[in-house]
């Protein structure tokens, strides 16, 4: 589901930069230059946020205009029309965008009808899931793109979605993270100051861990109150921040979620052995290919090398055939044809149809 097809094209058209600058800065002019519509990392991922933000709100009935975001005069300033935005200074600040939607008041929406319970369903991060709850809000937000419960709803499940990811040197969450942004930022306009859902509230949580805020992710897990699922996903996130993997010793039945954030941490301080034996106690962890991402990196032996090559690439198959077959899933024949294509990278796509989590992502 995680497509990388382009990477190596997007890293080298984008100067990893923590911001554009000012021009005339005295730094030596490049002697290859790329064909980018961005000048910095910092301008695409502000562009896509914009980008999506205007989406959303035109299919929510709002008078957008069609320009795209261009850095302004100073560091961290960018213009989107006739608006300015000043970053905080991250570009992951929901607060930076409220001026693209300043003035406008949606009418009221008739609140969605959620197909299950979501933070529950999530607790299994599998492709199937995650594709299933990919459909389910992206449909709540064709029908009603005023909600301001589906819009959380989505940046929760996109924020689950990066959970997935583990590639170690080549994981990249950025685009989930500005999608996530857009999201939050439409939640909050809509609710007018209201308090957020439940959803909302955990949405919020693992877009401050992916933004590389943990401290306050954590900070606000802990003041949602312990109540159903929530504590489930309080375990989650305590593990992925602290790595204490003392959390699970209580716990007779961990979720999915639960198991892929204490394998983590049992990598990250007890070793490769002792993740592997708690990998073996749980069939539902075997089943996805997270347990050989983690043995795969620094620090393996020959042995848990054959052990990655004989079954960990085919869990890695297995589950690109599950995501092949819940995608667009072309015919053999236009497979390379497939590859090659450049899709979807905004919430709203080509077609016009809002997905929360496109085929290309």
């Amino acid at each position: 589901m995680i497509q990388r097809t382009w990477m190596f094209a997007g890293l080298a058209a984008l100067p990893l930069l923590t911001g554009c600058g000012e021009k005339g800065s005295g730094h030596d002019e490049p002697t290859v230059k790329f064909d980018s519509p961005w000048t910095c990392e910092e301008h695409w991922m502000v562009s896509g946020i914009a980008s999506d933000i205007r989406g959303m709100a035109k299919l929510a009935g709002a008078p957008v205009d069609a320009e795209e975001a261009v850095p302004g005069k100073k560091e961290r300033q960018y213009q989107v029309g006739r608006i300015s935005l000043t970053l905080s200074p991250s570009c992951w600040d929901i607060a930076s965008y409220k001026p693209l939607l300043a003035g406008w008041k949606s009418s009221a929406a008739t609140p969605s009808a959620p197909e299950g319970d979501l933070l529950n369903e999530l607790l299994t991060p599998t492709a199937k899931v995650l594709q299933k709850a990919n459909e389910s809000i992206s449909r709540r937000l064709r029908e009603s793109p005023a909600d301001p419960a589906a819009h959380e709803d989505a940046a929760f499940l996109l924020g689950v979605f990066a959970l997935r990811d583990n590639a170690r040197d080549f994981s990249d969450v950025r685009r989930e993270v500005c999608r996530m942004t857009a999201h939050l930022v439409l939640a909050e306009h809509l609710r007018s100051g209201g308090k957020p859902s439940l959803n909302g509230q955990w949405a919020k949580v693992l877009f401050d861990y992916h933004a590389g805020r943990p401290r306050d992710a954590r900070e606000q897990a802990a003041a949602i109150p312990q109540e159903g699922d929530s504590g489930r996903w309080k375990r989650v996130v305590d593990l992925l921040v602290t790595g204490d993997w003392r959390r699970m010793e209580d716990l007779a039945e961990p979720s999915l979620a639960e198991m892929i954030a204490h394998a983590r941490a049992l990598k990250l301080h007890r070793g490769n052995a002792v993740m592997m034996e708690f990998v073996t106690e749980h069939k539902t962890l075997q089943a996805i290919p997270e347990w050989s991402r983690l043995l795969s990196a620094s620090g393996r032996s020959v042995e848990e090398g054959h052990m990655i090559m004989r079954s960990g690439l085919a869990m890695e198959k297995l589950e690109i055939g599950q995501v092949f077959q819940i995608g667009k899933n072309p015919k053999p024949e236009d497979m390379a044809k497939f590859l090659k294509s450049e899709g979807a990278a905004a919430f709203v796509g080509k077609e016009g149809e809002p997905r929360v989590i496109q085929d290309a992502d």
